[in-house]
């Protein structure tokens, strides 16, 4: 057993030799996801978070005894150069740590981003200017003074053929990508002008931000300018047949307003009950009493109108070929089309439009597979809530809502999709629903991964929109591996690549940038 310990395993064998060399002020390597986090290593070095070595410089060498078996410990604690000038001082286990010995130094083979080979020219191109050969045999380094290490040549740069802006770096899916820094700073195309977002009122003044300064128009006026008119007659008209049906006394509009209202004055309380809402009684003596009943509304009413309320036209019966999911839909889809066409016609946005996703809790039953609630039932564990996902578009200088979508399950989506639509991502078609009402307006559209693809940017230049987008899983045409392969130094830093149309101008431009995420 001794015999295999002092002869058989290496680590006896070289943990001596390198805890001589490992003096104070000598060089040593160590494994970035060693040094730091993984996660912070990703941020910085990509695709070569794993395997990316740092250069470091000793501080001490800590052997420690474990006094009941006897053995040694040796440590390194050292200083590691992270990019950027971000230094670290880090304790690392002697395996964990490498030696650079004098042989290294002098011929550093040090980690480089890969480049791709460029495609053969088969036109003459002009020759890049070649400095005159040296020898490197001839070349012999000066003197080091005694006791100190010899510097560190130059990891060796790319060749100048790569980083040529008319041979591409990275092919994907057929597009070139080139490298042009000049080009990534700038803007594609014709600058976009800064407009100020309007809403026209059903009398045809022009309301912009500013306007109310005199204070002439109420909360109520603001709100029935985004509310589509024609909506409220056919929620009325829709919940009084509901309200007919169970005889309660019917409601009107001006009702339907209050009892908008005190929907809207809800959401400003805590409560566990509704009923409580309408306690005069308070809870606290910090807090006075909701005491809803001075809004005009009764509890009894209010609960009338909530389990009557009707968004749209859905008959009694469901038709025969209709599905269990279309029918349920039919309870807020007139709704939602009547407010994405009162928006598209009365509202005018910025020169910024945002596309996202939101989600409305829904605390009842609900799901494809049964026949009630709601029909399309959204769980996703990175959302704090689970309901009905709604899928829309805003103003990004206002915020205000512009278009509506309502996910639906895929078989209800497929019934709805365009034939020359079919070839886009799913992604791509809802985007081009949110933003059609402002085609060929030049507006710039902002949308996350959900929307982001090479192919979205395509579709909505042949619309006559530009758009930005961040790009995680629809890499199809994206140099995603060659940006993931770029290492970037400090918070801010960003490396591009741009690709060009028929006529050479940059039609597309790809970025990766350090933040708190790569």
């Amino acid at each position: 057993m001794s015999q295999a310990t002092n002869g058989s395993c290496p680590a006896a064998r070289k943990a001596p030799n390198k805890v001589s060399s490992l003096i104070v002020g000598a060089k040593c390597q160590a494994k970035a996801c060693m040094v730091t986090d993984l996660s912070e290593c990703s941020r910085r070095y990509g695709s070569s978070a794993k395997t990316k070595i740092l250069e470091g410089v000793v501080l001490e060498i800590i052997s420690m005894t474990n006094p009941k078996t006897n053995r040694t410990a040796n440590n390194v604690r050292a200083r590691y150069d992270l990019g950027g000038g971000h230094l670290k001082d880090v304790t690392l286990h002697i395996r964990s740590v490498e030696v650079v010995s004098e042989s290294v130094r002098a011929n550093p083979s040090p980690v480089a981003v890969p480049l791709p080979v460029p495609p053969p020219v088969t036109a003459p191109a002009v020759a890049p200017a070649l400095s005159p050969p040296t020898s490197v045999a001839a070349a012999t380094p000066p003197p080091t003074p005694a006791g100190t290490l010899p510097p560190t040549p130059a990891p060796p740069t790319a060749p100048s053929v790569a980083q040529s802006p008319t041979i591409p770096v990275v092919t994907s899916h057929k597009v070139d990508w080139f490298i042009d820094d000049e080009a990534v700073l700038e803007q594609i195309g014709q600058p976009t002008p800064r407009r100020a977002w309007s809403i026209k009122s059903p009398i045809g003044d022009v309301l912009q931000a500013g306007s109310n300064a005199d204070n002439r128009r109420t909360k109520m006026d603001v709100f029935l300018l985004a509310f589509p008119p024609e909506s409220l007659v056919s929620i009325c008209r829709n919940t009084n047949v509901v309200l007919e049906n169970i005889g309660k006394p019917t409601t009107t509009v001006g009702e339907l307003l209050k009892f908008f209202g005190v929907i809207i004055l809800a959401t400003r309380f805590e409560f566990e009950s509704r009923a409580s809402l309408w306690s005069d009684t308070s809870t606290s003596p910090f807090i006075p009493a909701p005491a809803f009943g001075e809004t005009g509304m009764k509890r009894r009413r209010f609960d009338d109108i909530w389990s009557c309320l009707r968004w749209g036209d859905q008959p009694w019966e469901r038709p025969e070929r209709m599905s269990s999911e279309q029918y349920r839909w039919l309870l807020v889809d007139d709704f939602v089309e009547q407010f994405n066409e009162h928006m598209a016609q009365a509202f005018v946005p910025s020169e910024h439009i945002c596309v996202d996703e939101s989600i409305s809790r829904w605390y009842g039953q609900g799901g494809h597979w049964i026949n009630m609630g709601l029909p399309c039932y959204v769980a996703i564990d990175r959302k704090p809530e689970n309901g009905c996902e709604i899928q829309n578009a805003a103003c990004g200088q206002s915020g205000i809502m512009l278009r509506l979508k309502l996910v639906k399950t895929a078989a209800e989506e497929s019934t709805t999709t365009q034939v020359h639509d079919e070839h886009l991502l799913h992604g791509t078609n809802v985007l081009k629903f949110l933003v059609s009402p402002w085609s060929f307006s030049g507006r710039i559209v902002c949308a996350d991964s959900y929307f982001a693809s090479v192919g979205a940017a395509e579709e909505l230049k042949r619309s006559g929109l530009k758009f930005i987008g961040v790009v995680k899983t629809a890499t199809k045409k994206y140099p995603m591996a060659y940006l993931q392969a770029l290492e970037l130094q400090v918070r801010g830093d960003r490396r591009g690549l741009v690709a060009r149309d028929a006529e050479g101008r940059p039609s597309l431009i790809a970025c990766v940038w350090m933040d708190r995420e790569r």
